[in-house]
């Protein structure tokens, strides 16, 4: 699709937006809370409560937490009874009043439309501050960044730090930007239409240069939507997206014959466990964990049962290069098996049911991080997020997805990209010590060097732990890639940079080495691992010339 006729002079089409949801849609919701049938609990062991999906003990304290009426009679008792009660309005207020809101009208060639995209626009006060594109790990919306707003916008620290005019748009059909209208044909892309209407929002703001940053892990998130926005804007629109940071990008182990000079250099690092080409010890350590941990997993009955293969992907398939979260092995089962193939089917039902989906959410936030420390307010403020808009658009949105991913119908983007790109890994991810077996969303650990076959790799960092909801638990890992993005960008391209900015850079003498800047976050310090060429490295004598030549 050619970019140039999307329509880039309506700046009038930009205009501040508030929430606020119908109050008769507000009652019919609290009706349809007080008239929930919840199922009978199963009496098990608490150790074995979350084996069969989300316990009735986790659903109905939150759903009594919806309904507390409040007494008028002494006003100290009303407050008191008001830090139990979740109030929507209370939380329209919040995000009217503290995060700057927008909307516009996009229309892209080739799509029904227009579309509305609604967006958070958060302008920096320093100088030389750099356009960011920020995007919502799926299915969240961009209220779901707040934790990252000021930190990358006006951080604490002092002004050499990189900081950055964030956008941060809902994905089409999430929050309060416009669902794609159902294409006529089955050829439509919804990831690559989505990609184009970010872009062309970068440019209706002013900004031509700008980086993206995704702000969820590629390797958990459904369809690998997380990892192929971000993918999509570098390899599309080079000339405006200058750089991008991605999270466990989901980028399948090197083979001989995906490519050999990628294998190869893995081959030769692994088989001497020595730190060359972007590997490190903490890599081979991680690795072998993360197997231990897969191998002792339950079996499902997606890897003994030759039928339930068939037409599906298993845990570590991959397709076209991407490990593929599939529809048996690692999507939430009731929705691998039913919802990606008929979306509508399940969408009735969650669209009928607050509770059904506030239990679909509990099962969520759970796989991604058991010990998540989000407050009974939090949980309901996402679920009511996907529930008033409706959840449909975004059970189409994936079942889309991942027929583009599988069919390869990306809009035909290159296999390698030049475009300066970040990744952040965590060594944790795929270890297995959460004691959900094969419910745990992880695919197992990602060696960031798997990522140079397919990205122009500028940084690289490690760190320890899990990456679980990224944008609440491991804020500092997201603004210290995007930060460290924005310094190896600068070395490269000006046009992105302020002259200030700039100048600092080029006073810059530290050399564009990626070993050397490798690091493992260990309570927030960095541990440099053993650097290539070093007098620790074991390089062994029989391989000279093929090191030389890779």
């Amino acid at each position: 699709m050619d970019e140039s006729t999307i329509s880039l002079s309506h700046a009038d089409d930009i205009r501040p937006y508030r929430v606020h949801v119908s109050s008769k849609y507000l009652e019919l919701t609290t009706k349809k809370l007080e008239l929930t049938r919840l199922p009978h609990e199963l009496l098990l062991p608490q150790s074995q409560e979350w084996e069969q999906g989300t316990p009735k003990s986790e659903v109905e304290p939150l759903v009594d937490f919806c309904l507390v009426r409040q007494p008028h009679a002494d006003r100290r008792v009303v407050h008191h009874k008001r830090l139990e009660k979740y109030s929507w309005r209370d939380r329209e207020e919040h995000l009217n009043t503290t995060i700057p809101q927008y909307r516009t009208t996009i229309t892209i060639p080739a799509a029904p439309g227009p579309y509305r995209v609604h967006f958070i626009h958060v302008t920096s006060p320093r100088e030389n501050a750099i356009p960011l594109l920020l995007l919502p790990a799926f299915p969240l919306t961009n209220f779901a960044l707040e934790p990252l707003l000021t930190p990358l916008a006006d951080p604490e620290t002092g002004t050499s730090t990189p900081t950055f005019h964030v956008v941060a748009p809902s994905i089409p059909g999430l929050g309060f930007s416009d669902a794609f209208t159902p294409a006529s044909d089955a050829t439509a892309a919804v990831l690559g239409d989505t990609a184009q209407i970010f872009n062309a929002l970068m440019l209706r703001l002013g900004y031509e240069d700008y980086l993206c940053s995704g702000t969820g892990s590629g390797s958990t998130s459904p369809a690998s939507i997380d990892y192929q926005l971000p993918r999509l804007l570098a390899s599309k629109y080079p000339k405006n997206c200058r750089g991008i940071h991605i999270i466990n990008p989901p980028i399948p182990e090197p083979t001989l014959s995906s490519s050999f000079a990628t294998w190869i250099r893995y081959f030769i690092a692994r088989l001497f466990q020595v730190p060359i080409f972007g590997y490190t010890a903490v890599d081979w350590e991680a690795l072998s964990r993360s197997r231990r941990s897969y191998s002792s997993r339950p079996q499902s009955r997606s890897s003994q049962d030759p039928e339930a293969q068939a037409g599906a992907p298993t845990l570590m398939s991959t397709q076209n290069g991407v490990r593929n979260v599939g529809s048996n092995g690692l999507a939430y089962r009731a929705i691998g098996l039913l919802g990606l193939r008929e979306p509508n089917t399940l969408a009735y039902a969650l669209c009928d049911s607050p509770v059904g989906l506030l239990s679909l959410m509990l099962n969520g936030l759970r796989r991604l991080s058991p010990d998540h420390k989000l407050s009974r307010s939090d949980v309901i403020d996402l679920t009511y997020l996907a529930w008033l808009p409706g959840p449909e658009a975004a059970m189409r949105y994936w079942s889309s997805a991942e027929t583009e991913i599988q069919d390869g119908d990306t809009g035909n983007i290159p296999d390698w990209s030049e475009t300066p790109t970040a990744v952040t890994v965590f060594v944790g991810d795929g270890q297995g010590d959460d004691g959900q077996g094969d419910n745990s969303l992880s695919r197992g650990y990602i060696c960031p060097a798997w990522a140079k076959a397919r990205h122009n790799v500028v940084w690289v960092e490690r760190r320890e732990g899990r990456g679980g909801l990224v944008a609440w638990e491991r804020t500092n890992a997201v603004v210290d890639g995007i930060r460290s993005l924005a310094g190896e960008v600068a070395k490269r391209d000006k046009r992105l940079m302020g002259a200030t900015l700039a100048e600092e850079m080029d006073d810059d003498d530290s050399t564009t080495v990626i070993d050397e800047r490798e690091s493992v976050r260990r309570g927030g310090k960095g541990v440099s691992p053993v650097e290539a060429g070093g007098p620790d490295t074991i390089v062994p004598s029989s391989f000279p010339l093929i090191l030389d030549e890779l």
